[in-house]
C-alpha cells in the first residue's frame, strides 16, 4: 500500500492494472507448469508481460 501511494494520483490506474497483468501472468505460468508442464524463462515472461501491455491498448484498455 505504502509504494501506491508514493505515484501520482494520476498514475495510480496505470500502476493498478501493471499489478493485475504481472499478477495474472504469473498465475499463468504456474498453471502451465502445474498441468501443462510447460514453462518460460524469467525472460520470456517478462517479454511476455510486455507484449501483453502493448495489447492492451488496443482492445481499448487505456489504463495502461
Amino acid at each position: 500500500m505504502t509504494s501506491r501511494k508514493q505515484i501520482k494520483k494520476e498514475s495510480r490506474k496505470a500502476f493498478d492494472s501493471m499489478v493485475v497483468l504481472v499478477t495474472w501472468s504469473i498465475w499463468l505460468e504456474r498453471n502451465a507448469r502445474t498441468f501443462n508442464r510447460q514453462e518460460r524463462t524469467a525472460m520470456q515472461l517478462v517479454e511476455h508481460i510486455m507484449e501483453e501491455a502493448n495489447i492492451w491498448p488496443e482492445a481499448r484498455y487505456t489504463a495502461l
